[in-house]
């Protein structure tokens, strides 16, 4: 099978485009050969053109000859119809209001298929088109490449804005009001915050809370996080398993973002945190919304509108080819305008991007200044710390040096207390000797007070100085 696909434009990370992108690689994955044409190519056309799929922004440039054409958005599908006149078409419908996808009414076009169920209104009651040539046919979401996180937080820490709208002059400074209030931090990326990003899988795992809507919300809810339907045009809510049909019917998208954006309406949405129900969430889009049963579906799809454009025999005569040729110069005059608005509109982009790469740069200096500062910081605290320690060692050692003289204090004191002992002792002894002496010389002045002491120093007296005088 020969698949021709369409898009406006391959050059920035948005819905269709990314759309197109895996549906191409996947298509070719399958052996399905497959050609893409854009008139606004870029970043991601490099990304289709690395998987080995040829991709051009001129009709003259295709090559194949398809089976099928897969379309999108009102010009290129008209460039391709009116480039091959006999191949059948289905028309997807990815917006409800935007000019470029405004759907055409062409024979050609055997199904018109919306995302969701208000792009089938779209369809149906803003172009007229048969309900009988309308059916939905719901995103999916790659979940080999969007994995499911296999913790989940008691309660939220961060939180992520996941738009491509969001700025700070629109909803998100209320967004960051209300996380700031619950305590968690929040992080931002997309066009319009200047970090706009092709590998969201690596990063929607790390958050408990995704603001988003659409393709990004299915994406962050089947990565396990907790997901408020939100983006510029307002506040959706806090998707949860009693009311995941509802956001799944509407794609997750502008027709649930009726409220306005207020603190308090956020935080109210937050408080609805459960990380079971989280979980539980996470599963049921993961089985509903795979990639593989997605594309099962599609190439059934594929199939039948093939089979019924040469069961029904639609060809076209020359009076309807100058008919719709004039129908189509009309239209692609107004589409042209609209192009071109936005082609000026990318340009002003672009230079308000160069003015914020060059801010971002302005801001890389002083944040690589404030590290170094930081850095500097880092040491003289490391001194610091250093010389607290010192004087905590020092402190310790004088510690320990009074603690050795209250030991050696006390070694005093009882060896004092000894010697008190011991002095208390001698008192006694003492005391107790003068007790003795005292009573051996009353004994002596009672004996010296006898007769016989007096007659014993008569006798004595003479012999004594006869002694004395003659023998000594």
């Amino acid at each position: 099978m020969n698949i021709l696909l369409t898009n406006i434009w391959l050059d920035g990370y948005a819905g269709t485009e990314v759309y197109i992108r895996d549906l191409a690689i996947a298509l070719h994955r399958r052996g399905i050969h497959v050609e893409v044409y854009s008139p606004n190519l870029g970043r991601v056309a490099e990304e289709i053109r690395r998987a080995g799929i040829h991709i051009v922004s001129s009709v003259n440039q295709l090559v194949m000859q398809p089976d099928l054409i897969h379309a999108h958005h009102f010009m290129p599908t008209m460039d391709v119809l009116l480039r091959y006149k006999d191949v059948p078409a289905v028309y997807f419908q990815h917006d409800r209001t935007h000019p470029v996808d405004t759907p055409p009414r062409y024979n050609r076009i055997i199904q018109y298929v919306a995302v969701d169920y208000n792009c089938l209104d779209r369809l149906i009651i803003d172009n007229g088109i048969p309900e009988s040539e309308s059916t939905v046919l719901y995103n999916w979401v790659d979940t080999a490449r969007f994995t499911l996180r296999t913790n989940f937080s008691d309660r939220p820490r961060r939180a992520l804005v996941f738009s491509n709208y969001a700025n700070p002059k629109n909803y998100y400074p209320v967004v960051r009001e209300a996380c700031q209030e619950m305590g968690i931090e929040l992080d931002a990326v997309g066009k319009g915050m200047g970090n706009e990003i092709k590998e969201p899988e690596k990063v929607l795992g790390e958050y408990d809370i995704v603001f988003a809507k659409a393709k990004a919300a299915m994406e962050a809810l089947a990565s396990g996080a907790f997901v408020i339907v939100c983006d510029k045009r307002g506040l959706g809510g806090a998707v949860t398993t009693e009311n995941f049909q509802y956001y799944r019917k509407f794609n997750f998208g502008m027709k649930t973002l009726s409220r306005p954006h207020e603190v308090n309406l956020i935080v109210e949405e937050i408080n609805k945190y459960k990380a079971e129900e989280v979980k539980a969430v996470a599963h049921l889009i993961r089985t509903e919304a795979s990639f593989d049963s997605f594309m099962d579906r599609i190439l059934n799809l594929y199939h039948e509108v093939i089979n019924k454009y040469y069961q029904k025999g639609f060809r076209e005569n020359k009076q309807n080819e100058k008919t719709l040729e004039k129908y189509i110069d009309q239209m692609t005059v107004q589409f042209r305008q609209v192009i071109r608005q936005k082609n000026e509109e990318l340009a002003g982009k672009d230079l308000i991007h160069a003015n914020h790469d060059s801010l971002l740069a302005a801001k890389d200096r002083q944040l690589a200044q404030m590290k170094e500062d930081f850095t500097q910081k880092d040491r003289r605290l490391a001194q610091i710390k250093e010389d607290f320690a010192q004087k905590d060692r020092q402190l310790a050692q004088i510690k320990e040096d009074f603690t050795q003289k209250n030991r050696q204090l006390a070694q005093m004191k009882e060896d004092f207390a000894q010697k008190d002992r011991q002095l208390a002792e001698a008192k006694q002894e003492i005391t107790k000797n003068n007790q003795t002496i005292s009573g051996q010389i009353g004994h002596i002045q009672a004996i010296s007070q006898s007769l016989s002491y007096r007659l014993g120093r008569l006798i004595t007296s003479p012999l004594r100085w006869l002694y004395d005088t003659f023998l000594e």
